[in-house]
């Protein structure tokens, strides 16, 4: 059923613009209780943001109750 599942995923992020993040699949279901946070400034930039970010995630998970944080929808740096 997953296998099956993940393909249809897999198909649809084809039809999607490159910037969109997911759907995803998440079969560990002791994964699946969730808390989405958002961090957005109008006086960092990308850079620092980033950093304020993964400042945050390194912060919760050192808490005994958070099983695993991730960051999601930063950007990547590139030279125009």
């Amino acid at each position: 059923m997953w296998v099956d599942i993940r393909a249809r995923i897999d198909k649809v992020k084809q039809m999607l613009p490159k910037a969109i993040f997911g759907p995803d699949l998440n079969d560990k279901f002791s994964d699946t209780a969730a808390q989405i946070i958002a961090v957005y400034s109008s006086k960092l930039n990308p850079r620092e943001l980033k950093c304020y970010a993964k400042n945050i995630k390194d912060k919760l998970v050192k808490l005994g109750s958070v099983g695993r944080a991730e960051i999601f929808g930063d950007r990547e740096e590139v030279i125009i």
